[in-house]
């Protein structure tokens, strides 16, 4: 052996000499671990039971005290399912199971679960009063016995003493804490013999070695060549050293690796910002990055950005103002500003919200700041402002149209009526029909209002809009002045939208005698169809607008253009621009509502060779999601073919007072009719005109009175004049009442602006007819008498309920 040794290398035998010792440390290690580990092994698992048994023993009780055993059985089972738990049952004091995790024990002995083991254990448990547990199998598993005193409100277990019995694996942990003492010693074992080796090293290097080894490594990493410091060994200062730089090279890496993602995380939240973000430098002003939405806002690109200066973004006369406004919020550290006027790339002023402060980027501090524009919000705001001014308006249009229609027709009515009885060579005959005239055309404003308030009746029907436009193109050309150069540009596949085309001939007839308005001198018109997709973005500068399919019926003109201050008021009812007596400013407030109550919007904008252009976006009919209509018949056709909207013009034919009479019936026992009417004037009209052709007639102020009247002498009246809009009780419910009285009474109704679907639902449920208002004798006297002659159809039975 002393022969072998000495032929060995010194190194050799320093390395036996250093490996041995090791080895013997490292075996000692692995003993002591394995030691700890027991130990810790018992305290812990029985750290573990203890917990385990209070949370089970604390709920138990608080869930027994309600008589909750459910809840007990549910919380068992929860904590049954953990892998360590072997079992868990609740024994009560008659020794059944009470709950378990295992469902088949409950109800049973407790000697399903007293297994020989558990017998000291519950003794002591008994004697103490307080949770005793006790390794068993080799110490794998431990067992837990807890005493438990039940107190709750159910009669079996009130007052008595239960056992909380609980068992737990403790081998998986076993095995865990025996691979990490392995793993450990074995770490520990391959420390100590690569220190042997460092040392045997260190004795042969002594110090050169490692000392140009580090001054190799600070060169290279110097350079950005190297990054790990070299592994080598030496004296306890080299060591030290080598130790020192590899914190400082992990340190350094991990800030580097976190600023990247600092960066990247800001980068990432600037460019998916809906606010345009840009950071500045606070000593310059210079702007040192800016996202997406920002370069969108201003019209720059990325890289012009940063090649301005924040003051760069504010008007001139703005800018000093601007300066202290940023310098005061530097100072306080945070900066909100509200309604900042900055002006775009493209010199287009736009207003700003302004937030930000200091931040930290990196090893620097930049202020950022958060613009947003507000030049939309206000926009919108306007738009919401007119929008509802315009409802305002239309609602007092409505209500002046329904007051004013019903003045309208006690003098028509009755200017009518003299004319009948007075001689055809009377000399006051002409000076009535001037009266006549003017309140005809009286009741065309009126209908003029009606269309702008919506309240109008229409008749939409699946349309193509270049047909429309096809029938009415002749006659629009005949009427432009002749310095007026008239395009109509059709487009081709045109989509269909429903519309009542006599309201959409209206609505262009109207448009292009605005447009050759603005051409005095000449110049051109152009009426366009096309199909127009409108799209979400499309919609947030404009409140009316929505997504979808819309075919677009424009018109352009050459002329002077609407002036900004006077746009909002183009389509108020009355307003015009023309001298007095040129017009009566109801043209484009008619368009408002016509287009309104299609479902559609009207866009206003400048063209860019001066003039105007009226966009109408009408909805696509879609016949899938079309209402459909009983028979086929919409409410408004109803009444068009029960009555209609008759309109009559002041150079109409008016009928003979022979032709009027010889139109009156003849018997012996005249008809009673029963007049209904809120208006004192509208109601003696009728009563006289019915009562001209030899009509009885009773009179009532409202459908309260009428139904009063009805219920006391029905068999007498054999026709309802009825009208819809009334105070006390509608038109509309007067006529249910009274078919609960009679399903066979006789109505006519009659209305000045009634809502088409109203109207519509009273004919559709039995109503005769319907006549409009201002009243046309004849037309009221041929739709009485066919009413009397028709039988009126069942109506439907409802059941009764108190008037």
């Amino acid at each position: 052996m002393r022969r072998l040794l000495s032929r060995l290398p010194t190194s050799t035998l320093m390395g036996i000499a250093f490996t041995i010792p090791a080895m013997l440390i490292a075996g000692m290690l692995l003993y002591y671990h394995s030691l700890v580990a027991q130990s810790y092994l018992t305290d812990e698992g029985v750290r573990y039971g203890d917990i385990l048994a209070d949370q089970l023993l604390s709920a138990s009780q608080r869930f027994l005290r309600i008589g909750s055993v459910a809840a007990v059985q549910e919380m068992i089972e929860d904590t049954g399912s953990q892998r360590s738990v072997v079992h868990i049952a609740l024994v009560g004091s008659d020794g059944k199971v009470i709950a378990s995790n295992k469902r088949e024990w409950i109800g049973q002995d407790s000697s399903v679960i007293s297994e020989p083991t558990y017998r000291p254990v519950e003794e002591a448990a008994r004697a103490t009063l307080q949770t005793q547990h006790r390794l068993v199998d080799g110490g794998k598993r431990m067992i837990l016995v807890s005493p438990l005193l039940i107190q709750g409100s159910n009669p079996i277990l009130f007052d008595s003493r239960g056992t909380l019995y609980l068992k737990i694996d403790q081998e998986r942990k076993l095995h865990e804490i025996y691979t990490t003492i392995l793993r450990r010693g074995m770490v520990s074992a391959f420390g100590i013999l690569l220190m042997s080796l460092f040392l045997l090293l260190w004795v042969r290097a002594i110090l050169a070695r490692p000392i140009l080894s580090v001054a190799s490594f600070l060169r290279g990493f110097a350079a950005g060549t190297q990054q790990v410091p070299p592994n080598v060994g030496g004296p306890r200062e080299v060591a030290q050293l080598i130790q020192d730089l590899g914190r400082m090279v992990r340190d350094l890496k991990e800030k580097q690796a976190a600023l990247a993602a600092s960066e990247e995380r800001h980068r990432k939240l600037l460019e998916g910002a809906y606010d345009a973000i840009l950071t500045i430098d606070p000593a310059t002003g210079r702007i040192l990055e800016a996202n997406a939405m920002f370069c969108d806002l201003f019209g720059f690109e990325p890289e012009e950005a940063r090649a301005h200066h924040l003051m760069d973004l504010h008007p001139q006369e703005e800018r000093e103002r601007m300066k202290r406004a940023y310098r005061s919020g530097a100072a306080s550290g945070h900066l909100d500003l509200q309604e900042i006027p900055c002006v775009r790339k493209n010199g287009e002023r736009i207003s700003v919200d302004v937030r930000g402060g200091p931040i930290s980027l990196g090893n620097r501090t930049v202020t950022e700041l958060i613009l947003r524009d507000t030049t939309g919000r206000r926009a919108l705001e306007d738009q919401l402002r007119q929008a509802q001014k315009m409802e305002s308006v239309g609602t007092l249009a409505g209500g002046i149209a329904h007051d004013f229609n019903n003045l309208l027709t006690g003098i028509l009515g009755y200017a009518r009526l003299v004319l009948t009885r007075i001689k055809p060579d009377d000399p006051s005959r002409r000076q009535i029909a001037v009266i006549e005239r003017s309140a005809l055309r009286a009741a065309e404003l009126t209908q003029q209002l009606l269309a702008f308030s919506r309240r109008a009746a229409s008749r939409p029907a699946p349309t193509d809009l270049n047909e429309a436009l096809a029938a009415s193109i002749d006659s629009l050309r005949a009427k432009l002045p002749a310095g007026i150069i008239l395009f109509v540009k059709r487009s081709s596949d045109l989509w269909t939208t429903a519309v009542d085309q006599s309201q959409v001939q209206q609505v262009l007839l109207h448009l292009c005698a605005n447009a050759a308005d603005a051409m005095p001198d000449g110049g051109q018109m152009v009426i366009e169809t096309a199909n127009r997709i409108v799209t979400v973005a499309e919609c947030r500068g404009n409140l009316e607008a929505r997504p979808g399919r819309f075919v677009t019926l424009s018109v352009a003109d050459t002329g002077h253009g609407i002036a900004p201050e006077i746009r909002g008021r183009v389509f108020e009812p009355f307003f015009t621009t023309k001298e007095a007596g040129e017009g009566t400013g109801l043209g484009l407030a008619m368009v408002y509502g016509a287009v309104k109550g299609h479902d559609g919007w009207i866009e206003v904008t400048d063209e860019p060779k001066g003039g105007a252009r009226f966009a109408v976006n009408l909805p696509v009919h879609d016949p899938a999601t079309a209402t459909e209509r009983v028979a086929g018949e919409s409410p408004a056709d109803l009444l068009a073919r029960l009555g209609g909207l008759v309109t009559q013009r002041p150079d109409s034919p008016k009928p003979a007072p022979e032709a009027l009479a010889r139109a009156a019936p003849r018997r012996e026992a005249p008809q009673t009719i029963l007049a209904v009417d809120d208006e004192s004037t509208v109601l003696a009209l009728a009563k006289d005109i019915l009562e001209m052709h030899g009509y009885r007639v009773l009179t009532a102020r409202n459908g309260e009175e009428a139904l009063r009247l009805y219920r006391n002498r029905a068999a007498e009246i054999d026709l309802v004049l009825l009208d819809l809009t009334m105070p006390v009780m509608g038109g509309y419910e007067c006529f249910r009442q009274m078919q609960r009285v009679n399903p066979h009474v006789r109505v006519v109704i009659s209305s000045g602006f009634s809502s088409e679907s109203t109207a519509g639902e009273v004919i559709k449920e039995g109503a005769l007819g319907y006549i409009p208002k201002p009243y046309d004798i004849d037309v009221m006297a041929r739709i009485v008498r066919e009413a009397l002659q028709k039988s009126p159809g069942p109506a439907p039975v409802r059941a009764a309920r108190p008037a």
